[in-house]
């Protein structure tokens, strides 16, 4: 018996199977350098490459949307999508059973 896949993972499957999220995924390599070597990187540089490589992610992400598009507007998309959204109570629901 398999596991049941989580949201994440589906979401993943779905995005691999896309050759324009592959070559998203290279630029993103690209930018991070990770064919290069880091021996001898102190910890601030390693947390600053992150960070680098976090708006340079957002940076890629707003060629998906219209144009003029800036980062901050990547944040706002993620943001709406992250929040979940209102739903009734359900003891509502349920309170005209009683």
């Amino acid at each position: 018996m398999s596991r049941k896949q989580t949201p994440h993972e589906l979401d993943m499957m779905v995005l691999m199977r896309s050759a324009a999220f592959r070559r998203f995924l290279l630029r993103v390599c690209s930018h991070a350098g990770i064919w290069r070597s880091t021996a001898g990187a102190d910890q601030a540089l390693h947390m600053e490459g992150r960070r680098s490589l976090g708006l340079d992610i957002l940076t890629e992400a707003a060629a998906g949307l219209p144009r003029a598009t800036s980062i901050e507007h990547v944040l706002a998309a993620i943001l709406v999508e992250s929040t979940p959204q209102e739903t009734p109570d359900d003891d509502a629901s349920h309170s005209s059973d009683t």
